[in-house]
Formats: C-alpha cells, sequence, structure tokens
C-alpha cells in the first residue's frame, strides 16, 4: 500500500520516527532534565523584558514540535510520550507565565 502524503511532500525517514531503545530512552532522561531546569532559570532571568520572554516561548514551541518525532507506538496500540515532550510541555507553561508576568498579566 503506497503512503499518500499532502503537496507532494516526502514522508519522514522511518529511522526518525520512535526507533529509540529503552535504555537510550533512560539514557537521555538526565541530559533532558539539565536542559529543563537550565530553561526554567532563563525564563526566571527573563525578569519583564517581553521579547525575550516571546524568544523563550518560540523556543520552546520549536522544542515541542521537534521532540514530536521521537513519540512511538506501543505494540498494544498505547502511544508512548517521550521525556523531550513532555519537557518541552513543561518549558512552554513556564515560557506562557514569563511573558504574561511581563505584560502584567496574571497567569495562574
Amino acid at each position: 500500500m503506497k503512503q499518500v502524503t499532502l503537496f507532494n511532500e516526502e514522508p519522514p525517514e522511518k529511522s526518525l520516527v520512535g526507533k529509540r531503545t529503552m535504555r537510550e530512552r533512560l539514557t537521555a532522561i538526565p541530559e533532558v532534565l539539565a536542559a529543563r531546569n537550565e530553561f526554567r532559570e532563563r525564563c526566571e532571568r527573563a525578569g519583564g523584558n517581553v521579547l525575550l520572554c516571546a524568544d523563550l516561548m518560540a523556543q520552546a514551541i520549536t522544542m515541542c514540535l521537534d521532540a514530536t518525532l521521537l513519540e512511538s507506538v506501543g505494540r498494544d496500540g498505547r502511544a508512548l510520550q517521550s521525556i523531550e515532550v513532555v519537557n518541552a510541555q513543561h518549558c512552554m507553561r513556564w515560557a506562557e507565565a514569563a511573558y504574561r508576568k511581563a505584560r502584567g498579566e496574571s497567569y495562574e
């Protein structure tokens, strides 16, 4: 069966989509947590700078989009969410909170 794509796009390489072993997933966790802590500190240091906060939001969105390639589906059909996606979601929330705070809005 031929895979249908829109606008003559090439399908993503199968090697990029969900091809990590459990060991690779586990060894990625410390690096992801360190990056998350660094991003959170950058959000806190952004203070009242709206443009810097907007840049942080853009970076977090890009992180989330890039991390979706690391998700896969298990043998039982359930989607496995990668630590990178969870990290990117946290980063988006922190960046949004910093942005709203810089604009003087309340965020809860």
